[in-house]
């Protein structure tokens, strides 16, 4: 699942960090999650999470649409393609 991936990505990319002063207390300062569908909701709860935890410094999460969502941001216009 998206889930399963996002937080295996992040914690390869955290094992191949290092924490290098006090200006830096986590490994990983910034997380954005941009989704579009419900299967992006266990995403988005995850990655508040870990702001909520302290684990990421910063996490932006946004839905795209106009639905209720775990995201704390929501782009109501959505997105277009070419």
């Amino acid at each position: 699942s998206k889930s399963t991936a996002a937080q295996k990505i992040f914690e390869r990319l955290r094992n191949h960090m290092e924490t290098k002063d006090d200006e830096h207390p986590t490994d990983v300062d910034f997380l954005m999650v941009i989704g579009d569908g419900r299967e992006d909701e266990k995403v988005f709860k995850w990655a508040n999470q870990l702001g909520d935890d302290g684990a990421v410094k910063d996490v932006m999460t946004v839905s795209l649409g106009n639905r209720s969502t775990e995201a704390a941001a929501t782009l109501t216009q959505g997105v277009s393609g070419t």
